[in-house]
């Protein structure tokens, strides 16, 4: 059984993520954080849930939220990730980034992108970039299989690099 948390889990992308995992067979969730909500089982933040998953919203403080797990989906803004990634990634879990921190793989790469949204555009983690994979399953499959570290593609990106594939 593989043991998954999600941090942010609480959100619009997190929720989804939740709902996901509790439809597989082979995961078990044992932590969900967030920064609302703290306290309340997800069945009653989402009722669609009850029945299925009973999870109370975690700090990311509270010391049952450090549970060990295999895999930690960071469903949270940029900038979130890359601060907790060297932590997460020491104790060996794998970390799959939703937000926009860990989609290149170089320091300048991040820098122009970071500067295009008006965001900080020092990455916290630099010495992660160019470990990460792109997780774009239909182009990066066997990467993707022993990847320790995967920023996820935004749905924009998913839609343009999947209709241009085939002419490259």
């Amino acid at each position: 059984m593989i043991r998954a948390k999600v941090i942010g889990a609480t959100g619009y992308g997190g929720i989804g993520i939740v709902e996901l995992l509790l439809q597989h067979p082979g995961v078990e969730l044992v932590a969900l954080v967030a920064r609302e909500e703290i306290g309340r089982p997800i069945d009653e933040i989402y009722p669609h849930l009850a029945g299925f998953c009973r999870l109370p919203v975690l700090a990311a403080d509270d010391p049952q939220a450090r549970v060990p797990a295999d895999v930690v989906f960071c469903a949270t803004p940029d900038g979130v990730g890359m601060a907790l990634a060297p932590e997460i990634l020491a104790v060996g879990a794998r970390l799959i980034d939703y937000s926009g921190d860990f989609r290149f793989t170089t320091p300048e790469a991040y820098r122009d992108y970071a500067t295009r949204i008006g965001r900080d555009p020092v990455h916290a983690s630099p010495g992660l970039l160019g470990r990460n994979v792109y997780g774009l399953v239909e182009l990066h499959r066997d990467a993707l299989r022993t990847a320790s570290l995967v920023g996820n593609p935004g749905c924009f990106a998913v839609s343009c690099i999947l209709g241009l594939a085939p002419a490259l």
